[in-house]
């Protein structure tokens, strides 16, 4: 198990691990669905589509790497390329907090857990990482994306109250 770090600074977020920055979420105004996420030169923007936004698409270099769909039961992300295979973010349970990626066989890929700073006001976020999770660039954007989303879950969770 690997464990990452996320670090948020008002609108920026970076991911470390072992004091490395792996990577940086970075929205471009307050209460904007609209984000960047930057691993190393690469840059992929978040887009959300359609009428209602219930559908994400992850763009680098203008064409579609990503796309995601927002369900009852989660978020469906599929790759572009191979959408026979897609992954799910869904929450932990109902009285468990933390979201969960898992691949298409129903294995456990990926944690995010959130850290309340309450002398700072602020959230990090703490990512454990499965053995079978790969290292690729856009395995790391996924990291980043995983906060994304949870982020907006928090966000539609607090304008129900």
């Amino acid at each position: 198990m690997k464990t990452i770090t996320v670090k948020s600074e008002k609108r920026k977020y970076t991911a470390r691990f072992n004091d490395e920055v792996i990577g940086v979420m970075e929205y471009p105004k307050w209460y904007s669905q609209m984000a960047a996420i930057t691993i190393g030169e690469s840059v992929y923007r978040i887009c959300p589509t359609g009428f209602w936004n219930f559908r994400y698409e992850v763009i680098k270099d203008g064409k579609v790497v990503f796309t995601v769909k927002n369900t009852w039961k989660g978020y469906v992300i599929t790759k572009a390329m191979d959408e026979e295979r897609p992954l799910t973010l869904t929450p932990k349970g109902f009285f468990k907090g933390g979201y969960v990626i898992k691949n298409h066989r129903n294995e456990i890929l990926l944690e995010v857990h959130s850290d309340f700073k309450w002398n700072k006001f602020s959230q990090d976020y703490r990512l454990m990482l499965s053995d079978a999770f790969g290292d690729e660039e856009q395995d790391k954007m996924l990291w980043l994306l995983s906060v994304y989303f949870y982020i907006e879950a928090q966000a539609a969770a607090a304008g129900a109250a």
